[in-house]
């Protein structure tokens, strides 16, 4: 593989991954969330009901830090704990009505900033970016 496209698509990474940090620690100041917070409650506001081994994966987290944070959000009334219906060793999540609360308040915010950034792009200036996304997209997924 050529070093310029290697070290060109780790600059990229690295600066999208930069950036959507302190863009989140911006959104979520006034939350008292943490950005691995955002990124559980985001992950449960678009699941519905979701064990919590399958966000852990979502996110990229080890079940056991996940499971640990899901009780912070929970003594903070933003979630719910509780067994699966038909099989009681897992335990799935879903938002209180304050966690929905705070979500769709996040993902309003998220869109406002969306909107103001995408602005002045084309629909096919947009179509072209969404393509060339989804191509480092299956880039990315076929290295791990």
């Amino acid at each position: 593989m050529d070093t310029t496209f290697s070290q060109k698509l780790f600059d990229f990474y690295r600066t999208v991954y930069v950036n959507m940090e302190k863009l989140y620690s911006q959104i979520i100041k006034d939350e008292d969330l943490s950005v691995i917070q955002l990124r559980l409650l985001l992950t449960v506001h678009a699941n519905g009901e979701i064990p919590v081994g399958q966000l852990g994966q979502k996110i990229g987290m080890n079940s056991g830090n996940c499971s640990s944070m899901c009780k912070k959000m929970e003594q903070k009334g933003l979630l719910t704990r509780h067994r699966h219906r038909e099989d009681e060793r897992i335990v799935c999540l879903t938002l209180t009505p304050e966690g929905m609360v705070v979500a769709e308040r996040i993902l309003a915010r998220l869109k406002d900033l969306q909107d103001y950034v995408c602005g002045g792009l084309s629909e096919e200036e947009m179509n072209h970016i969404m393509h060339s996304m989804d191509i480092v997209t299956n880039y990315v997924n076929r290295l791990v």
